[in-house]
């Protein structure tokens, strides 16, 4: 039977998506916890899966590149590091760098090594780059207890001090932040690419410059006056330098971290709004 104008566009019921800007429940993403966590454990088993180390290189990595570091700019070039011992120093810059950088870049590739699941089943699209922060999280924590380790090395071992104050409380929630930073980035760089092949290749070379202007192996106080402006414009600056002074007698940089972090989460909440607003699409294109 076939129906006239008239009746096809009067249907008692249509069903269609509501997406809209400001379409993002927190509660959608709590119902799917059973699938990060799902995602997060695959991803840990097959990252190590069939090789030499296994989880020795969750340390092995990041240790030799901070010896690395130490080499060439404490030994060679000389860099200072205002008191710090150097292996410290480039152990947190390389840490959180990697946290940061592995985060991006996860979320960023994410919805390409998982485009089968996608076209089979439907979830909050986040859930994916947020089960990629949450393996970095579970190596950044690995570290971190390396990092405990060698702190209490040099306190009980060396005749440098740790500066033991309240400014430790502040080290998960600037963690927290350089996760949001990079599943925010890493989301919307996606967004971008999946239109726009060849900023692919932009990204990856915009942030292999961008850890040149972040203080991963040199203090902000090396920089001059004329371009200490730039350097805490990036929301890192101040997340990092900070991070340093929770646990030695360097400056804890309150009001510009105030800036970095609140910067972070307004280019989040931006960020993962427009993630929200075009997440339905992206499918089409993978």
């Amino acid at each position: 039977m076939k129906l006239d104008a008239n009746q096809i566009d009067d249907w008692e019921w249509e069903i269609k998506p509501s997406v809209g800007w400001f379409d993002f429940s927190f509660k959608k993403i709590l119902n799917h916890t059973d699938l990060i966590w799902s995602l997060t454990k695959r991803d840990l088993q097959s990252s190590h899966k069939q090789t030499v180390l296994g989880n020795f290189w969750l340390i092995f990595q990041p240790l030799i590149t901070t010896i690395v570091y130490t080499l060439v700019f404490a030994n060679i070039i000389k860099v200072s590091t205002d008191g710090m011992p150097p292996l410290l120093f480039y152990l947190t810059g390389n840490m959180l760098w990697s946290f940061f950088a592995d985060s991006m870049f996860g979320s960023l590739y994410t919805f390409r090594t998982n485009a089968h699941i996608l076209s089979k089943v439907y979830f909050p699209r986040i859930i994916l780059p947020l089960s990629s922060v949450l393996v970095q999280a579970y190596k950044l924590g690995v570290n971190l207890l390396f990092f405990i380790v060698a702190v209490l090395f040099y306190q009980f071992f060396t005749i440098w001090e740790v500066s033991f104050n309240l400014n430790l409380i502040a080290i998960p929630f600037l963690l927290a932040f350089v996760a949001l930073y990079a599943l925010a980035l890493g989301s919307f760089s996606f967004i971008l690419t999946t239109k726009y092949k060849d900023l692919e290749n932009i990204i990856q070379l915009v942030m292999r410059l961008y850890m040149f202007v972040t203080p991963v192996f040199y203090p902000v106080s090396l920089v001059s006056k004329e371009l200490s402006w730039a350097f805490w414009f990036n929301p890192l600056t101040a997340i990092f330098e900070s991070f340093r002074a929770c646990y030695s007698s360097s400056e804890f940089w309150t009001m510009e971290l105030y800036i970095s972090l609140g910067s972070i989460t307004v280019f989040s909440m931006i960020a993962l709004l427009i993630f929200r607003k075009f997440e339905s699409k992206f499918i089409e294109v993978l």
